[in-house]
């Protein structure tokens, strides 16, 4: 499963690639850092999830 994190300007932020438990269930921790290790400032991101031709897209306000 792909997941990644993009800002408001619709710029990559992270990157993720999880795998599904025996449930078919995935969890997944941001700790509010980049690719690189930075923190990003407080503020709205979008995420996109993809896994065997299914997509999701959503929102996520990250507050410090």
């Amino acid at each position: 499963m792909d997941f990644s994190i993009y800002n408001a300007r619709g710029q990559l932020v992270r990157s993720f690639e999880t795998t599904a438990d025996a449930a078919g269930q995935a969890h997944l921790n941001w700790d509010g850092s980049n690719d690189n290790g930075s923190k990003v400032q407080s503020g709205v991101y979008y995420f996109r999830m993809s896994s065997s031709g299914m997509m999701k897209n959503g929102r996520i306000v990250l507050m410090k």
